[in-house]
């Protein structure tokens, strides 16, 4: 039986029926981040395809066309809950796929589901199907059909959420050598200022039903993977608005902006609207490592105290070498084998480290899938720990060099007497004491005994 949204105590006359539906008691029972999952149901289609949306019969995005998908369900795995959305909502089964694809699941996103303020972690799978599937519209489906992607390009169909980005990934995947990729990658920015906006206007009845804000300041303004070389964090914070300083304030204080500030002085306004811009880069910081992320580390060193904070410079030193280790090396060889090999949680700095410097390469990557695709994931686990053990052994030897050095710094520091200049030499010296490390650490790495071995026997 469907809900009848003027039923809802929090339903509100003031606001549009599409703000009530996702401002309403069952959206706001859901709480924390959400784990949901989308079907890309595809038809090849020449140089192109068609992809299956459905019409949605329950807001968000009531009455548009929506890729098929759902919320995750207790222990459910990925393919098996999208899958089950799949069936619910289109009727496909397994007699009607061809090849499916998995995609990487995108994390902690702001911008994606405007009933969240903590985000979803979205999962995508492609189902390439026959040609003479059928679809039939079921449980929260009005209708389901097939769309050439040439439509969404040309605008004249609109997705819901940011669906688009799911099939921009599709196109990129496809055997079909589709052109229209540019104008898909407009269309994902055009859906997240929609949602941008939309998420602003939902924020008035969500302060009103006294319920947390959606964080629009989260949303991370790359173009979503798109790079933009000219993006600095200067510039993006001059697209920022008055009613972004204003949920940002009432989530401070729990006070108006625009009341609070007609009896302030100009200076303490200014004093304000700096403090916003400083938590708005410490956010990037903290949870992005992108171009825009490490422009708003260059404006913290320069107008906060983290430019003199050597555990700040000790985290952008890292940030850079795993920026540098991304530019140097874009293609990753992608294995299958139990993540359990290259298990390091609960070592937040050392995972942080492993990551920056991508400590497998290609090639060891791909010895490790092999010996654990062949039934011996235990030595595929030794071979990786033993890699393990040998970068952080060299890593730990130049740390210790390190150490006397960054004694040093701090108490120049403490004393006042530490310079920018001093700073950055320090950076310099951590990072050519790591580069020894790396170096002697790949000399005698087993794979490197290996390779040694390997020649030596064929020179023989």
């Amino acid at each position: 039986m469907a809900r009848d949204p003027k039923q809802d105590p929090y339903y509100n006359p003031d606001f549009s029926d599409e703000i009530n539906e996702v401002t309403n008691d069952f959206v706001y029972k859901k709480t924390g981040k959400q784990t949901t999952g989308d079907a890309i149901i595809v038809r090849p289609r020449g140089g192109s395809f068609d992809v299956l949306l459905i019409e949605r019969k329950r807001g968000p995005h009531q009455g548009g066309l929506a890729l098929p998908g759902g919320f995750k369900e207790g222990a459910d795995k990925v393919e098996d809950f999208v899958a089950r959305e799949a069936l619910e909502e289109t009727g496909l089964t397994n007699k009607d796929i061809k090849k499916t694809i998995d995609l990487p699941t995108k994390k902690d996103r702001f911008d994606w589901d405007v009933r969240f303020p903590d985000g979803v972690d979205v999962s995508g799978k492609i189902f390439i199907v026959n040609e003479n599937f059928i679809p039939i519209a079921g449980d929260d489906a009005v209708s389901a059909k097939f769309v050439p992607v040439e439509d969404i390009v040309s605008g004249k169909v609109d997705i819901a959420f940011l669906h688009s980005e799911w099939i921009y990934d599709t196109s990129q995947k496809l055997d079909s050598n589709y052109s229209g990729t540019s104008e898909l990658q407009e269309i994902v920015q055009k859906d997240k200022k929609r949602n941008i906006n939309f998420m602003k206007e939902i924020n008035k009845k969500r302060a009103i039903d006294k319920q947390p804000l959606m964080k629009v300041e989260k949303i991370n303004n790359t173009n979503n993977g798109f790079k933009d070389p000219n993006k600095n964090f200067d510039a993006y914070m001059l697209e920022t608005t008055d009613e972004d300083i204003a949920q940002w304030y009432f989530e401070k204080t729990g006070k108006d902006w625009v009341s609070d500030t007609k009896t302030m002085s100009e200076s303490n306004i200014n004093k304000l609207k700096n403090d916003f811009k400083t938590d708005v880069a410490q956010d990037m910081v903290a949870n992005f490592n992108d171009d825009l992320a490490l422009s708003a580390r260059e404006w913290l060193n320069e107008n906060t105290t983290r430019g003199v904070d050597p555990t700040a410079q000790m985290d952008d030193t890292l940030a850079a070498l795993e920026q540098s280790n991304a530019d140097m090396f874009p293609e990753k060889v992608d294995v299958d084998f139990d993540e359990d090999v290259l298990d390091t949680s609960g070592k937040p700095r050392g995972t942080k480290i492993l990551k920056a410097l991508d400590w497998l390469d290609p090639v060891e990557k791909a010895i490790a899938g092999l010996i654990s695709s062949i039934g011996l994931p235990a030595a595929a686990k030794a071979y990786v720990t033993a890699e393990a053990v040998n970068w952080f052994g060299n890593l730990t030897f130049e740390a210790a060099k390190s150490k006397g050095q960054a004694d040093l710094l701090q108490s120049q520091i403490l004393m006042g007497q530490a310079t920018k200049d001093d700073i950055n030499k320090f950076t310099e010296t951590v990072m050519s004491n790591m580069q020894s490390g790396i170096e002697r650490a790949d000399k005698i790495s087993p794979s490197a005994n290996a390779y040694s071995w390997i020649g030596k026997m064929l020179n023989r």
